[in-house]
């Protein structure tokens, strides 16, 4: 009888350790679900400066390429030949690479009024905490930033920076959103890269195929 009585409480405990196991393997999948904040960042980082940020990470040689190409010096098929090389050297060697400098001290925004932009209100967007959250800096530590196009150093340093090769320019992201259903979000940047050259605008970005990507620019302004 003894003996029957210690196995049912060698199941009993089995039992319950199998459910704190169970529970553990729900919370450990409901992380794994979480919002990569950091790969949000990082994913439209590169989609800027490889597509809109006036191609200052070609440097020199991008802008002696471009007036080429408006002088009729070289035409546009050989214009595109060309621009692919350079951007696919500078992705390959490191020692090519000019430097981007984040915006990791002061955030000047420019007290967006959200209102003002027009943003879609079907996409179940939180018009209160995007306010908020455009009008704050990114939380992000300047070791989480990555670009295959640029080397990525703190705006502090820029006054004492004598290794770089190139200034690309000085980038400030502001805090992320994202919608409940994390199909839709929206961020401030802005992006200075002289007295003549820069803008701001708040983007609309989109989860399409697990891959987040700009949807639309809202100007702030453009210098």
């Amino acid at each position: 009888m003894r003996v029957i009585f210690l196995l049912l409480i060698v199941l009993t405990l089995s039992c319950n350790n199998d459910k704190k196991q169970s529970g553990r393997i729900t919370t450990d999948v409901s992380f794994k679900n979480e919002i990569d904040t950091i790969a949000i960042y990082n994913t439209i980082l590169n989609d800027l400066i490889e597509n809109h940020l006036y191609n200052k990470y070609l440097g020199n040689d991008g802008e002696k390429l471009f007036i080429d190409l408006l002088k009729n010096r070289i035409d546009s098929t050989d214009y595109n030949n060309k621009y692919y090389a350079l951007k696919n050297k500078i992705v390959a060697y490191d020692s090519l690479k000019g430097t981007l400098y984040i915006n990791d001290e002061s955030f000047k925004n420019d007290n967006i009024d959200i209102n003002r932009l027009s943003l879609p209100e079907n996409l179940s967007l939180d018009f209160e905490r995007i306010t908020k959250n455009i009008n704050q800096s990114h939380t992000l530590n300047i070791i989480d930033f990555d670009s295959k196009f640029v080397k990525i150093k703190p705006s502090t340093l820029k006054s004492t920076d004598n290794t770089s090769l190139f200034n690309v320019g000085d980038l400030a992201f502001s805090k992320l959103y994202i919608n409940k259903n994390q199909s839709y979000g929206v961020l401030y940047f802005a992006f200075i890269c002289g007295s003549t050259c820069g803008q701001a605008d708040v983007l609309l970005i989109k989860k399409e195929d697990n891959i987040w990507k700009i949807e639309k620019f809202y100007p702030i302004w453009e210098i």
